[in-house]
């Protein structure tokens, strides 16, 4: 096997990261909040894509031409 670690070292790696850097992850995942929220809302990047898709959207609609569906008996 390449990687073997023994569990003590594992178990102290993992302590680290969710014990002792707790509070650098509280903070990323407040900003990470903090962005998605920004885009999510009127005038966020996300709101004006999705405004966009829909606008393109209707144009297509308007411009595409509408066919009559006649059935024959």
């Amino acid at each position: 096997m390449k990687d073997v670690c023994d569990r003590k070292i594992v178990e102290k790696m993992v302590n680290d990261v969710m014990v002792d850097q707790k509070e650098v992850f509280v903070q990323s995942a407040a900003e990470m909040a903090k962005v998605t929220n920004q885009s999510v809302n009127v005038g966020g990047s996300s709101y004006s894509n999705l405004d966009h898709l829909i606008e393109d959207i209707r144009i297509m609609s308007l411009k595409t031409p509408k066919t009559k569906i006649v059935f024959k008996e």
